[in-house]
C-alpha cells in the first residue's frame, strides 16, 4: 500500500493543494489576539491537483490561443499517493470541496473510465456558470422561486 496512487479528479479552476503531516498550535499573542503556528511533521506530504485551468494551459502548450475557461471538465490527477488521499479526506470530510464533489477520487484505473467518471461527477452538479432553465423553480437554499415580480 505503500506505493499504491489513486486518481483525483479537481472542477477547481485552479486546483488545490493537498497537504498532511502538519501539526498547528495556537498560542495567545499581543492583545490577546491568537498567534497560529504551524510546523511539518516527519511523516508531512504535499501533492498539488491541477485545476480546469490545466485543460487551457496544455493547449496554448501547443500554440492554441483559447479562452481561461473554455474546457470545465474536471482535470484528472494521476499518481496522487492513496496514503496522502485517504488521510487528507479523513482530517478534510466537512470541507466543501468534498461535499460539494469539486475533488473527488476516479474510481477504477484507465483513461476511458477516468473520462467517464468525471462526466458522471459534473452531471451530479452542474457548473458554477452554468445557464438556468427558466421553465424550472430555481432554488435558493430552502426557498423557491417560481416567478419573480418586480411590483
Amino acid at each position: 500500500m505503500a506505493n499504491e496512487v489513486v486518481a483525483v479528479g479537481c472542477r477547481l479552476p485552479l486546483g488545490l493543494v493537498l497537504e498532511v503531516g502538519l501539526q498547528t498550535t495556537v498560542n495567545g499573542g499581543p492583545h490577546n489576539r491568537p498567534i497560529e503556528q504551524v510546523r511539518k511533521l516527519g511523516s508531512y506530504q504535499r501533492f498539488v491537483l491541477r485545476g480546469t485551468r490545466a485543460h487551457t494551459a496544455d493547449m496554448r502548450r501547443q500554440g492554441i490561443a483559447t479562452p481561461a475557461m473554455l474546457n470545465v471538465q474536471p482535470f484528472i490527477n494521476p499518481n496522487v499517493p492513496r496514503a496522502l488521499w485517504d488521510q487528507w479526506v479523513k482530517e478534510h470530510k466537512d470541507s466543501p470541496v468534498l461535499k460539494n464533489n469539486e475533488i473527488f477520487e476516479v474510481k477504477g484505473g484507465g483513461e476511458a473510465n477516468s473520462k467517464a467518471a468525471s462526466l458522471d461527477a459534473m452531471a451530479a452538479s452542474p457548473a458554477p456558470f452554468s445557464p438556468v432553465d427558466p421553465s424550472k423553480p430555481v432554488k435558493f437554499g430552502q426557498d423557491e422561486v417560481t416567478k419573480a415580480v418586480f411590483d
